[in-house]
């Protein structure tokens, strides 16, 4: 009972904290508006690569996935 409690409170904690810092990534792409908008274009586009790569690409999710 106890540790189904603390696995949804890890895991509400952990979402939280990636959506928080994917908007950080975001946040710091539109910085690159104030250069060019080109900036912020190629700036999004490297910050959705990066998140594809860091989601769904990872070692731990391939692992997690094998069961």
């Amino acid at each position: 009972m106890h540790a189904e409690m603390a696995a949804k409170v890890a895991n509400r904690a952990a979402r939280h904290f990636n959506t928080g810092l994917r908007a950080y990534y975001f946040g710091l792409a539109a910085l690159a508006w104030i250069l060019h908008p080109l900036a912020l274009v190629v700036a999004s586009l490297f910050v959705l690569q990066e998140l594809y790569r860091r989601e769904s690409r990872s070692v731990v999710r391939e692992a997690l996935q094998e069961r």
